[in-house]
């Protein structure tokens, strides 16, 4: 039989691996290991409230859509503008429609859009999506306002709008 010679320094490798593994898996378990502990990092995911409602709009009468609540945002992903079915006024090329964000002292406009950029002639509903959304702050209100190019008495329309709320601070690194 012959004999087998193993070398120092693969015995030395070996007990190495040895000792690291029984190490690491004394860090996991949550023991002490005589070194600082690593700090975990927990990456949360934003939580989102989806909303999705309509209002009707009357003639160059803005009217609010929501109000965010604070320690939230809200993000706009959808919005449609369809004639109203009491009252079907014929949209046109210079009507004009408006989102505002609503500040305790001050309005910001957030969009502000001619009809005839966005449609094509005889065209009766206008649908606006984005993919990222439109971000509303929290503690503002989003506002709707729409004037139509012929000035009527009677005339409106349904905006129906979706999106969600996202609460703030929800996707930053946590430590435990």
């Amino acid at each position: 039989m012959k004999s087998i010679t193993v070398s120092p320094v693969l015995l030395l490798a070996a007990f190495a691996v040895l000792l690291w593994a029984g190490a690491t898996s004394l860090m996991a378990d949550g023991q002490e290991s005589g070194l600082a502990p690593m700090p975990r990092v927990e990456l949360r995911l934003a939580t989102r409230e989806p909303i999705s409602d309509n209002v009707v709009v009357d003639h160059d009468k803005p009217i609010q859509l929501l109000q965010v609540p604070i320690g939230q945002r809200f993000v706009l992903t959808d919005i449609w503008c369809l004639p109203l079915e009491d009252y079907p006024t014929a949209f046109r090329g210079g009507d004009r429609f408006w989102l505002l964000q609503r500040f305790p002292r001050q309005t910001k406009e957030l969009l502000n859009v001619i009809r005839g950029d966005v449609l094509a002639k005889g065209e009766n509903l206008m649908k606006l999506q984005w993919q990222t959304g439109l971000v509303v702050s929290e503690g503002t209100g989003l506002w709707v306002s729409y004037r139509f190019a012929s000035d009527p008495i009677d005339a409106g329309m349904r905006v129906h709008y979706s999106g969600y709320y996202e609460k703030l601070g929800a996707d930053l690194p946590q430590k435990n």
